[in-house]
C-alpha cells in the first residue's frame, strides 16, 4: 500500500499548493517519498499500471505541478527536471501517456517564473511539435496556465513571451479542433 499512500500524499501536496499552503507542501511531498521508500510492489496498482501506477517519476511530476501552483520557479524546475530524467530512463510502456509532456510544460513554466523565457522556449519545443492526436486536455490546460503567467506585465514586450503566447494559442486551438472534430456518438 506504500505506492497508494505515496500518491495520496502527493495529491494532498498539490491540493495544498492550490490554496497557497506553502509550508505544508514540502512536508506532504517528503511523506510521499517516505511511503514510496517503504512500498512493496502492489500487484493490483503496480501490476495494472497506467493511471493507477505511482512511482518516483509521477511523484516528481506532482511536485513540479505543486511548485508551479506556488509560483516557486526554482523548486518547480528541479522537480520537473527530475521527472523528465526519470521518464527518459523508463521503457516506453512504463511511461504515463502524457506525463513526460506535462513535465516539459512544468519545466517551461518554471523557467518562465524564474524569468528565463529562452529556457522556457527550449523546454517547450517538443511540446509544440506534438501531433494533434497526441495533445491532451491536461497538457492544454497546463499551457493555458503558462499563458496567464506570460500575460503578466513583467513579460510585456518580450519577444520570447510573444512567441510562446502564439505557440500556446496555436497548440490549444488545434487541440480543441481535434477534440470537437470527433463524433460525439460512435456508429451503432
Amino acid at each position: 500500500m506504500g505506492t497508494a499512500r505515496g500518491r495520496l500524499h502527493a495529491v494532498r501536496a498539490r491540493a495544498l499548493a492550490l490554496i497557497g499552503a506553502r509550508d505544508e507542501v514540502g512536508a506532504e511531498l517528503a511523506a510521499g517519498i517516505d511511503q514510496l521508500d517503504l512500498a512493496r510492489r502492489d500487484e493490483f496498482l503496480d501490476g495494472i499500471g497506467g493511471e493507477l501506477a505511482f512511482d518516483r517519476s509521477r511523484h516528481a511530476l506532482f511536485a513540479s505541478s505543486a511548485y508551479v501552483a506556488l509560483a516557486d520557479g526554482e523548486r518547480a524546475e528541479t522537480a520537473a527536471t527530475d521527472a523528465l530524467e526519470i521518464f527518459a530512463g523508463l521503457d516506453e510502456h512504463q511511461r504515463g501517456g502524457s506525463d513526460a509532456v506535462s513535465a516539459a510544460v512544468d519545466l517551461g513554466t518554471a523557467r518562465t517564473l524564474r524569468g528565463d523565457l529562452a529556457g522556457a522556449e527550449a523546454a517547450l519545443d517538443g511540446v509544440f511539435a506534438l501531433p494533434t492526436a497526441e495533445r491532451t486536455e491536461g497538457v492544454s490546460q497546463r499551457l493555458l496556465g503558462l499563458g496567464r503567467i506570460l500575460g503578466l506585465s513583467r513579460y510585456r514586450g518580450a519577444v520570447e513571451a510573444t512567441r510562446l503566447g502564439e505557440s500556446i494559442e496555436s497548440f490549444t486551438a488545434a487541440s480543441l479542433a481535434h477534440t470537437t472534430a470527433r463524433p460525439a456518438i460512435g456508429p451503432a
